[in-house]
């Protein structure tokens, strides 16, 4: 019964852990977005839409 409940704590520290990183890299791409407008070039030229603007 002891290792069910250390598996289950490990488990939950890893998630935890995973989701604070997937936060923060969200939280840091969002910032990146805001000052840097070439960020939008990028995938409208690999579309096609940037050549006709």
């Amino acid at each position: 019964m002891v290792p069910e409940i250390i598996v289950a704590l490990f488990c939950t520290l890893y998630i935890v852990i995973f989701l604070n990183l997937l936060i923060r890299f969200v939280e840091t791409e969002r910032k990146k977005e805001r000052f840097s407008c070439l960020r939008w070039k990028i995938p409208l030229q690999e579309i096609g839409i940037a050549s006709e603007l």
